[in-house]
């Protein structure tokens, strides 16, 4: 039977349809290396977003480079038997890229069902052995795995945490999967919640902690590996080595990448120390903007490399690590350049963000961050904090609430180094007199007393600094000298479990009277902030003392001129690095102008 027809049905043999085919001439277009396979858009974080044009040759080379990394290192995975798990959106390269690889080997890919809330159940059905995953999904898990840990009762504790402990030594010596006793024994529950049977999953978009990374290798099993690249570069550039157990890195330069450093003069990156603006080139890279010329040809250096806009070590083995970036900076009105990328990539590590954005204005000299709270999170320590049922939004209004998660926030800066811009900073005191200084300072058992309870303080707060102001009265004589140092001293070796940064603040007064101990002052201190409260005096001007807002041409006068005040500070050894210049202006001062 060759042709069945049911109402509007009409059913053809296959052989039918060859015969028809055969019976029609037909040119096989096959396309061209340099012709233009997609048009892909970027995201649109840093701007408009771009279509990247990029050919069958790009395409081509960026799933070669990744085969050969497999070849070299994991040859047992092509095969047919492999399972993919696609949930990432298909617009994106790397999703692309990771079905044309599978699909040449004849493997299975299975779509996740559209929900994320879903995925975790498809991923139990499918028992996927590929898992591309991004960051913020293995900062998920290991937050449900060291959860549930420390649920557990002590001798659940001691299992884990010794098993842990094997397991890892065998990671670190770059032995993985599952099947040693402790996967058995300990981990294969864990194992469950992904499928039970993956054995490669790739990690890239963004940096992810040394801590969670091995967590993640020790309790799940497979092979975990990091890569970078960008769209203009179709996916890949750079790439662990499958079985590598070292972290903090992205990887070398993949086969189909030639990778330089830049210098980026603005942010103190010079390749020369092996730091620098990352650059590309390679049949990876794409050749231009649709439509964008001017874009275009920006987005390429003098030699035709690609580049990124992100700042890279390269390490002594070869191996890239990310650790700033360049195209998203701005400067505080101090003069510091700052990278807000980099610091919501630290913020957003802890498990009571969600989201976190961070801003700022070039005519301030703070930051300021959005962040959206960690739905999970809150409600877990709602209930401990016995809330009752309270809705997120009433949650977040608590100020406890809002502490908690400040606090979050502070330690995860902290244990990430940000330095003082980035960190909460707590001013305790203010202006002090020669009086206050002899009774409180000068006494030793006074000063270990106020020094005790300014780190009890310090502990009860986020605060990261103390700011010793000395901008009232003038240093009068080396004991001013000999008490300021013994403050710090004594602050700086007390015993607290963080380091505590210490500013200090002087006028001009203060700093010309050379009562300071400034080599001391420039291995102590973090900041000296060079206050002139002569531009706010409230007493009336006279011809010694003229506020030089009523008076401009007294800004003459030496001692009130800032260019003198910094360079009085350099020249006695003082880095340039630590000085910040305050101009304070009160109403008082403004109002013969205001008039």
């Amino acid at each position: 039977m060759k042709k069945v027809t049911l109402d509007t049905i009409r059913i053809e043999t296959f052989d039918s349809a060859l015969l028809l085919g055969s019976q029609y001439e037909y040119t096989n277009n096959l396309p061209k290396p340099e012709d233009v396979y997609i048009i892909c858009y970027t995201s649109g974080t840093t701007g408009t977003p771009k279509g990247v044009m990029l050919t069958h040759s790009n395409v081509v080379a960026n799933i070669s480079g990744f085969l050969k990394i497999l070849f070299a290192f994991q040859p047992s995975m092509i095969d047919t038997t492999q399972v993919h798990i696609s949930y990432l959106p298909l617009s994106h390269m790397m999703e692309q890229l990771t079905h044309w690889t599978l699909l040449g080997f004849g493997s299975k890919i299975g779509y996740f069902r559209g929900s994320i809330q879903g995925l975790t159940d498809d991923i139990k059905t499918l028992k996927p052995t590929v898992f591309p995953v991004v960051p913020r999904l293995l900062n998920r898990l290991y937050d449900a795995i060291t959860s549930k840990v420390q649920q557990q009762g002590f001798m659940a504790k001691l299992v884990y945490n010794f098993a842990f402990a094997r397991k890892l030594s065998q990671v670190r010596a770059g032995k993985q999967g599952r099947t040693s006793i402790w996967d058995r024994l300990v981990f294969r529950k864990i194992q469950e919640q992904i499928g039970g049977k993956v054995d490669l999953m790739v990690t890239g978009s963004a940096p992810i902690s040394s801590t969670v990374l091995e967590t993640c290798r020790v309790t799940l099993g497979a092979t975990i590996v990091e890569g970078y690249g960008q769209t203009e570069c179709t996916a890949l550039a750079t790439f662990t080595w499958m079985g590598d157990p070292s972290t903090g890195h992205c990887g070398a330069p993949a086969p189909c990448a030639l990778v330089k450093l830049g210098d980026v003069p603005d942010l103190n990156y010079y390749a020369k120390d092996g730091k620098g603006e990352i650059r590309i080139k390679g049949p990876c890279v794409t050749k231009g903007y649709y439509k964008d010329p001017e874009r275009t040809a920006e987005l390429f250096d003098e030699e035709g490399f690609l580049q990124t806009g992100d700042i890279g070590e390269m390490l002594p083995n070869g191996t890239i690590r990310i650790i700033d970036r360049k195209k998203h900076i701005f400067k505080l009105a101090q003069g510091e350049y700052v990278a807000p990328e980099k610091i919501e990539q630290v913020y957003i590590r802890t498990p009571v963000a969600q989201q976190v954005y961070v801003d700022g204005d070039s005519l301030e000299r703070w930051l300021i961050a959005v962040v959206v709270p960690e739905p999970d999170v809150l409600m877990e320590w709602n209930e401990k904090q016995g809330g009752g049922k309270r809705t997120l939004e009433e949650i977040c209004e608590d100020e406890k609430a809002k502490e908690f998660v400040l606090s979050e926030l502070h330690a995860i800066g902290k244990a990430n180094k940000l330095n003082s811009i980035e960190q909460l900073i707590l001013s305790i005191g203010s202006k002090q007199s020669s009086e206050v200084w002899q009774l409180v300072v000068g006494d030793d058992f006074r000063r270990k007393k106020f020094v005790e309870s300014l780190i009890k303080m310090i502990d009860s707060t986020t605060a990261d600094g103390i700011e010793i102001s000395w901008t009232l009265d003038p240093m009068t004589s080396d004991i001013d000298k000999k008490n300021l140092k013994s403050l710090i001293d004594d602050i700086s070796t007390a015993d607290v479990e963080k380091k505590i940064d210490i500013f200090v603040a002087a006028t001009s007064w203060s700093s010309f009277s050379d009562f300071y101990d400034y080599e001391h002052l420039n291995q102590t201190a973090s900041l000296i902030v060079l206050h002139s409260h002569r531009l706010h005096s409230d007493f009336p001007a006279t011809p010694e003392n003229p506020p030089p807002l009523r008076d401009p041409s007294s800004m003459e006068f030496q001692k009130l001129r800032w260019e003198t005040l910094f360079n009085h500070w350099v020249n006695k050894g003082v880095a340039r690095s630590k000085i910040v210049l305050s101009l304070t202006v009160s109403p008082l001062v403004c109002h013969p102008f205001l008039k």
